[in-house]
């Protein structure tokens, strides 16, 4: 018995004393794109996501840019981030590898941090009469969506 409680005293201390430094010093949820790196312009900012359930996730930032303005964004992501530029799958556009921040203040903050960043944006669209159609034009999208995740690696 003393082995058990010695064992779950152990595992205990390690989760809620000694974690990893992201777990320790969290980043707030807000814009960190904007505060710590190079944000594209014409990309707006959602909404930020905590996820205390996962053991790798901490924040997930969400952005989006109407389709008129999407290529603006997605060089910049390629240029800046090496985000693999988009393409159709499926029913509508997808980064599929992700980009990544390298150098950057918030890994400096957060020692051991890993930043992806992924664009996507779906080709359906419903006309008048509610009949699903597709969109293999950027421009016709509604908006694409700018997904940045802080990884605890």
């Amino acid at each position: 018995m003393k082995i058990v409680y010695t064992l779950y005293w152990a595992v205990f201390m390690y989760l809620f004393n000694f974690g990893s430094s992201l777990a320790q010093s969290s980043p707030s949820c807000e814009d960190l794109l904007e505060k710590y790196a190079q944000k594209p312009p014409l990309l707006d900012f959602v909404r930020c996501e905590e996820d205390r359930a996962s053991p790798q996730l901490v924040i997930r930032m969400v952005y989006q840019v109407p389709g008129k303005d999407a290529q603006k964004v997605e060089d910049f992501l390629v240029k800046h981030y090496g985000m693999r530029a988009l393409r159709w799958a499926c029913c509508g556009w997808e980064s599929g590898q992700t980009g990544s921040l390298q150098s950057s203040p918030l890994q400096d903050k957060y020692d051991g941090a890993a930043i992806s960043i992924t664009m996507y944006g779906s080709g359906e669209k419903e006309d008048a009469e509610g009949k699903a159609y597709l969109v293999f034009d950027k421009e016709q999208v509604d908006y694409f969506t700018v997904v940045v995740e802080v990884i605890d690696a």
